[in-house]
C-alpha cells in the first residue's frame, strides 16, 4: 500500500489503532472480499436443452398454498414498547457527526429510510426477561441483528457476562466470530437496574407443570394446573368425592 508521504502514512495508522479489534478486522475482511475476482458468468452447454429442462421444471413445479394459523402475539401494544426503544436508542448510540451507529459495527448503519432516518433493527438483548423494558434492546444493522439472534454462540453466558461488565463493551461470539457490543454508560444502569430486580427473568424450564394431589381415605386424587411461566396454581384446587 503506497502512501503520497510519510504525514499521510502516520494520519491513518493513528486513525486505525483508534478502532476497536474487531472493526479492524472486520475492515481487513471487506477489503480481501473487494479485491477478489467476480464469480465468471459460465454460458451452459446446450442452452436450449437447459431451456427445455427449466420448463418442464417449472410447469411440474407445486403451487402456492396457503393456511390459517393461530400464533399468540403480546397484547400490551398500548405500551408501544419498541418505539420507545427506537427513540430511546436513538438518543445514545450517534458518533461525533451525528450519525446512528449498530452497536457491533460501532460505524454508521448502512442505509436510510425514505423519511431520512437510518434504519436499525431493535433486538432484545435477554429475551427471557418476564416484562417488555425499553432498554432491554440492541440497536444493530441487519447483518449483526441476523448474527445475533441466529448464530449467537453467547447466549447462555450473556446474562453473566453482562453483569460482569468492567468497561463499555460485551464481548460477544456471533457466528464463531469474535466480536463485542457497545453500551454507553447510561445503557449499562438503565439496563441493570431493570434486569437485577427479583424474580427479573422468566424461569429456565416454564412449561405447564402438573402436581398430583397424595391419596387420602375417601377422596380421589386431583391435579393442580399450575401456571405455565409462574408456577403458580391457576385454578382453584376442586375435591372429587
Amino acid at each position: 500500500m503506497g502512501f503520497p508521504d510519510a504525514g499521510t502514512a502516520r494520519r491513518l495508522a493513528e486513525r486505525i489503532s483508534a478502532l476497536p479489534e474487531s472493526t479492524v478486522e472486520e475492515l481487513l475482511i471487506e477489503l480481501e472480499n473487494r479485491n477478489k475476482p467476480a464469480v465468471p458468468d459460465r454460458e451452459p452447454v446446450s442452452p436450449k436443452r437447459r431451456a427445455d429442462n427449466v420448463r418442464e421444471q417449472a410447469a411440474n413445479d407445486p403451487d402456492k398454498e396457503t393456511e390459517f394459523r393461530i400464533r399468540s402475539v403480546p397484547t400490551n401494544k398500548k405500551f408501544d414498547i419498541k418505539a420507545q426503544a427506537e427513540t430511546y436508542l436513538r438518543e445514545r448510540y450517534r458518533n461525533k457527526d451525528g450519525e446512528m451507529t449498530c452497536q457491533i459495527c460501532k460505524g454508521p448503519l448502512p442505509f436510510k429510510l425514505d423519511n431520512g432516518q437510518e434504519y436499525f433493527e431493535t433486538v432484545p438483548l435477554f429475551p427471557d426477561l418476564r416484562k417488555h423494558h425499553p432498554q432491554n434492546y440492541l440497536a444493530l444493522c441487519p447483518n449483526h441483528s441476523a448474527m445475533f439472534q441466529i448464530v449467537n454462540g453467547s447466549r447462555e453466558t450473556m446474562r453473566e457476562s453482562f453483569l460482569a461488565i468492567g468497561g463499555n463493551v460485551l464481548a460477544v461470539v456471533l457466528a464463531e466470530r469474535d466480536l463485542t457490543i457497545y453500551f454507553s454508560k447510561t445503557h449499562i444502569i438503565d439496563l441493570r437496574r431493570s434486569s437485577t430486580r427479583s424474580r427479573a427473568f422468566l424461569p429456565s424450564r416454564h412449561r405447564r407443570r402438573r402436581t398430583t394431589i397424595p391419596k387420602w381415605p375417601g377422596r380421589k386424587p386431583a391435579r393442580i394446573r399450575r401456571s405455565r411461566v409462574t408456577g403458580r396454581r391457576a385454578d382453584a384446587h376442586k375435591e372429587n368425592n
